[in-house]
């Protein structure tokens, strides 16, 4: 291999660290304003065909870091073997892959900027609706701890927030390249008054007097043990436990994690007793696998549980985790199924979101990977929620940065639809995060706690609240009409 190509690949990996040091739960989101300068280098002097390995150099060794929980749920918890959890790893990894290698086609084919942001926007947005999707490490939530920048959600969302690093990116690039100095004023401007208006927005952004409080319980007890039959009654003992002790503490509700208990809740008389003089006291939220005999099947659903006065009402979790919670194309996958469900059947999906009142305030709930998915957060927000609620069980990832990934995106929806997230986990990371995405009281992972917060209810929506991707509509029309119409493009 010549020196040439070993440069070139060195170029590929370092643009992988400094994307993983730009990532949630390691070192600075600020990276990500140049973490793909290297890469472009490295794309733009390689030739037709050594491009894609390149790009596979960079995707795979980023993907399988900041990826590795797969292997975790997989191989520990899926009891498979580790050469198939890396296999899935590996599989996975291609094909997203495959979003890179498009646009770096383009890239190499000297369209403009603006076109390249806008086509890198598209992809990130196709990938999170195509085969289920999978809006997860998007760039704009690498900035969900970034004073000011961050706030930008509320304008043109976290895809708004990508298209702005991305370009960011391409014009230093620019820069380096051709030496002309406007392509540094560009990205400077841009990024002061990215700054600018989020100092603006946080100043402007106010919730109304009205508040409410939760008290928030982290059980923490192992994943490893969970469903193991003779460790049931340990576990809901502990969970009771601590929730009875919750109804003294502050908050006006108790909240609970996904699926707390190790059991149909709900056909369990003797539990599903106790909760409901629980909430004689204090309304409670919980998650609770159920089953549903119905007139013709008989169905299981990941259910989330709102008992107030020991009256009830569900929420059935209506986008359900591919290989988590269904089996997609089971002919297909079929020599590895067991490893994720063993004999399991299928959960059912719900299909309609649910609204929790209390006090006159409507509380909606939502389950785990649903936060991911901004057009559920608005079918919320449509439905009038004023606070949503997410019960999860991070517990699936381990202590891998899968964890820090998830909250990254919850804190993110918070401030695009300028909602306060009550966050449960199981076994971390729990707290509230206000609409404009702080959060308090976080826990640390695997610690068994119990804690009271207070939110604030929004006064009104935000503008990505109203009219959402409206901005990237126009511009790739704008756009695409002078390609098509031959305007030249910039070089």
């Amino acid at each position: 291999m010549s020196i040439q190509k070993i440069t070139l690949a060195l170029l590929a990996v370092l643009s992988a660290i400094l994307l993983t040091l730009a990532s949630p739960g390691n070192s600075s989101g600020y990276f990500v304003f140049v973490a793909f300068i290297p890469l472009f280098i490295c794309i733009k002097k390689s030739d037709k065909k050594e491009f894609i390995i390149y790009v596979l150099v960079f995707t795979l060794i980023y993907y399988f870091y900041n990826l590795n929980w797969i292997t975790v749920t997989v191989s520990h918890f899926g009891n498979a073997p580790l050469p198939v959890g890396y296999l899935v790893l590996f599989i996975f990894s291609v094909y997203l892959s495959l979003y890179w290698i498009l646009f770096f086609y383009f890239f190499r084919n000297n369209y403009s900027v603006i076109l390249l942001s806008l086509l890198f926007v598209t992809l990130e947005i196709i990938r999170g609706k195509l085969f289920t999707g999978f809006p997860w490490l998007n760039l704009g939530s690498f900035v969900h701890n970034l004073p000011y920048f961050k706030l930008n959600a509320s304008l043109i969302g976290e895809n708004g927030l990508s298209f702005i690093i991305i370009l960011t990116n391409l014009l230093l690039f620019k820069y380096i390249t051709n030496k002309s100095f406007k392509y540094l004023i560009y990205p400077v401007i841009i990024l002061i008054l990215s700054f600018s208006s989020g100092f603006i927005l946080s100043n402007l952004t106010k919730a109304s007097a009205k508040t409410v409080s939760f008290t928030i319980v982290q059980p923490s007890y192992s994943q490893e043990i969970k469903w193991a039959v003779e460790h049931r009654e340990e576990i809901i003992s502990n969970v009771l436990d601590m929730t009875k002790k919750a109804l003294k503490m502050p908050g006006e509700i108790v909240i609970l994690p996904e699926s707390v208990f190790p059991t149909f809740t709900e056909t369990d008389s003797e539990l599903y007793n106790k909760l409901k003089n629980f909430s004689r006291k204090k309304p409670l939220i919980f998650g609770s696998i159920r089953n549903d005999n119905g007139t013709s099947s008989f169905a299981y659903y990941n259910s989330v549980y709102y008992l107030q006065n020991a009256r009830q009402k569900i929420y059935d979790k209506i986008h359900l985790v591919p290989f988590g919670e269904y089996f997609p194309f089971k002919t297909l996958f079929k020599p590895i199924s067991y490893y994720f469900f063993g004999d399991a059947e299928d959960f059912s999906g719900g299909n309609t979101v649910s609204i929790f009142e209390y006090n006159g305030y409507k509380i909606s709930p939502l389950l785990c990977y649903e936060g991911a998915f901004t057009n559920l957060v608005k079918k919320v927000k449509d439905n009038g929620g004023n606070i949503i609620v997410l019960l999860t069980n991070d517990s699936w990832f381990g202590k891998s940065m899968g964890r820090y990934q998830h909250l990254a995106i919850d804190k993110i929806r918070s401030i695009e639809y300028g909602t306060p997230i009550i966050r449960a986990a199981q076994s971390g990371i729990s707290g509230c995060i206000d609409m404009k995405g702080n959060i308090s009281s976080a826990t640390e992972i695997d610690e068994k706690t119990s804690f009271s917060c207070v939110v604030r209810i929004p006064s009104s929506g935000t503008f990505f609240n109203k009219y959402g991707y409206a901005w990237l509509i126009v511009l790739i029309l704008f756009y695409s009409f002078k390609w098509v119409t031959g305007y030249p493009r910039k070089k």
